[in-house]
C-alpha cells in the first residue's frame, strides 16, 4: 500500500461522524406497587448511545432515562430506601406531584408541580474532550430536540444535579465521572398541537447531537390510552339518594296528598242554639 493511500485512509477515517441509535419499548401506565422493582423499572427507561469518532476514538457515552408514571411508581414503593439531598430532588419530580391544598382562606394558592406539565428525561453526559461536557450552558456545543412524528419541542429548561454517591445508589448506571442533567420539554408542539407524551403512535425520538456526532434515543410508548400522570385517588361510592316518597291517589284508598285534596277548608263558624221555650203541659208563671 502506498504513502498516499495510508494518508487518505486516515483522513477518511477522521472525517467520520459517528451516529449511535439506542431503542426499547417503554410501559408508560403499568404501575408498580411492590418494593425492590426501581432498578428493573430504571433499566427499562434507560437507553445508552456510544459516539466513536474515526471508528477507533471513543469521544462521548450518553444515558437517557424518559420519566413515565410507570417509573414514578417504581421510585414511590422504593422511596425510603434512598438518601441525602439528592433523593429530595428526585422526589420533586417522581413523587411530589398533585396539587397541594391551600392551607387557608387567607394563604396563597397552592401551584401544582412543574413536572406534572412537562416532560422529564434524566441524561448522563461523559465526554473525552472537556468542550462537550456541558448540556446545560448558554454556550453548550450540543443541540437537543425532542420529537415525535412532524412535531419536535426544545427543552424548556435543564438542570444540573450533583453527582455523588447518593445518586449512585439510585441509579447505578450514572458512572462518577459523568455530568447529570434534568432535561424538561413541553407536553405539547405549540406549531403542530401535537400532544408529545401519549401511549401509542410513533415512537418518542430524543436528538443529542454536536461535532462528534448524532446520539438518538427511541421510546415506542405502550400503555392504555388513558394516561395520567398522577395516579387518581381511590374512588369511593356516594350513598344512592333516597327515593320520593310515593303519592297514593285519593280513589284508590288512602289518606289523600294535600297537592290531591287542595287547601284544607276553614270550619263553620258555631251557632248559638235558641234558648228552649216551655213545651206542653208546662205551667205558666202563677
Amino acid at each position: 500500500m502506498t504513502r498516499a493511500r495510508l494518508v487518505a485512509g486516515g483522513l477518511l477515517l477522521a472525517l467520520v461522524v459517528a451516529c449511535a441509535t439506542a431503542k426499547g419499548p417503554v410501559k408508560m401506565t403499568e404501575g408498580v406497587s411492590a418494593a425492590g422493582a426501581w432498578h428493573r423499572v430504571l433499566e427499562e427507561h434507560t437507553l445508552r448511545a456510544q459516539l466513536w469518532y474515526g471508528l477507533v476514538f471513543h469521544s462521548a457515552d450518553i444515558d437517557c432515562t424518559l420519566v413515565t408514571p410507570r417509573l414514578r411508581s417504581a421510585f414511590i414503593a422504593d422511596r425510603d430506601r434512598f438518601y441525602g439531598e439528592i433523593a429530595d430532588d428526585l422526589a420533586a419530580d417522581l413523587q411530589n406531584l398533585g396539587k397541594r391544598p391551600d392551607e387557608g382562606y387567607d394563604a396563597p394558592m397552592a401551584r401544582a408541580p412543574v413536572a406534572e406539565n412537562e416532560i422529564v428525561i434524566y441524561a448522563a453526559l461523559w465526554a473525552a474532550d472537556t468542550d462537550f461536557r456541558d448540556l446545560g450552558t448558554d454556550y453548550t456545543a450540543w443541540t437537543i430536540q425532542l420529537k415525535r412524528g412532524p412535531a419536535m419541542v426544545i427543552p424548556r429548561e435543564i438542570d444540573k444535579l450533583r453527582n455523588n454517591e447518593a445518586l449512585a445508589a439510585i441509579m447505578p448506571h450514572v458512572d462518577r465521572f459523568d455530568n447529570v442533567y434534568v432535561l424538561r420539554f413541553p407536553m405539547v408542539d405549540a406549531d403542530t398541537g401535537t400532544a408529545m407524551f401519549t401511549p401509542g403512535g410513533e415512537p418518542l425520538h430524543l436528538e443529542v447531537k454536536s461535532a462528534l456526532g448524532v446520539a438518538t434515543f427511541e421510546w415506542s410508548l405502550t400503555g392504555p390510552a388513558d394516561l395520567d400522570l398522577v395516579a387518581p385517588a381511590e374512588k369511593t361510592s356516594a350513598p344512592p339518594a333516597p327515593a320520593p316518597a310515593e303519592t297514593v291517589p285519593a280513589d284508590q284508598g288512602g289518606s289523600p296528598s294535600v297537592d290531591e285534596t287542595g287547601p284544607a277548608a276553614d270550619p263553620p263558624a258555631p251557632v248559638d242554639a235558641p234558648a228552649e221555650g216551655p213545651g206542653p203541659g208546662d205551667a205558666g208563671p202563677s
